[in-house]
């Protein structure tokens, strides 16, 4: 019998994101378009009734938006082969991807306004990457390119992490992590702009996960986070953007 090829398919509209070489497209955030087919087989979820044998896809939009607010990519192909890479990498309790493969679409509806949409497809498949263990049995790199570098870095109960470098955005992937002495919710997000200003500590029980983009853009400054002010908000979670609850979870 052939084998199920299922895929569950989302569409977000208007991400924004710094993409592109045209200068306007280095300061002002664009509106990026993401289609997203991800392979799996649906009849384990069917018949388990549990949200952890499904795609869950509140988690893989709103990490998908934190990686495009977060990179700054140059070029479109580089932000679909940072997001084909995060999705089919191993999760962070060392379980493989979810997703068997996954179909992206990235448009950039306003890079040549009225004229034409700049649009690229990729289909990429689990098993194309490799991907080195986790170092120190807390830190795992994802990929690593010209425009940023993205990784995992798993916190175990009272553990802490203070980025070493400027530029990095750190999204905490679980509750009870908190920025200094902010609570930040699962899917809440800071900037470092100074090393070492403040740690990101686990003050709960079970171990949990924090996704880092340092990026590379030596153009970079703090002044274009006024871009996105909520971004920096207490309690804001890019898992609630998705669902339109900007609310705070305190």
């Amino acid at each position: 019998m052939p084998e199920n090829r299922d895929f569950i398919e989302l569409e977000a509209r208007g991400l924004p994101a710094i993409m592109g070489y045209a200068r306007h497209e280095r300061v002002e955030p664009q509106g990026i378009h993401v289609h997203v087919a991800l392979e799996f087989d649906a009849q384990v979820a069917a018949r388990s009734g549990e949200l952890s044998d499904a795609i869950d896809y509140v988690r893989v939009l709103g990490e998908y938006r934190f990686l495009l607010w977060a990179s700054r990519f140059f070029l479109i192909e580089t932000a679909a082969e940072t997001l084909c890479r995060y999705t089919l990498s191993p999760q962070w309790d060392g379980r493989p991807a979810q997703a068997l493969g996954v179909r992206l679409r990235l448009e950039k509806p306003s890079a040549l306004g009225a004229h034409a949409t700049p649009a690229l497809n990729v289909y990429r498949q689990r098993g194309l990457y490799t991907f080195a263990p986790f170092e120190g049995e807390n830190f795992q790199e994802i990929d690593d390119n010209r425009d940023c570098r993205v990784s995992r870095i798993v916190l175990p109960p009272g553990g802490a992490f203070a980025p070493s470098r400027s530029r990095v955005a750190v999204m905490a992937l679980g509750d009870e992590v908190y920025w200094g002495d902010e609570r930040v919710p699962a899917g809440g997000a800071h900037y470092s702009a100074i090393p070492n200003s403040l740690e990101w500590v686990n003050r709960g029980l079970e171990p949990v996960a924090l996704l880092c983009v340092e990026c590379h853009d030596e153009a970079w400054s703090e002044k274009h986070l006024e871009h996105y002010p909520a971004a920096q908000g207490a309690g804001f979670s890019f898992y609630d953007s998705v669902l339109g609850e900007y609310v705070k979870r305190h």
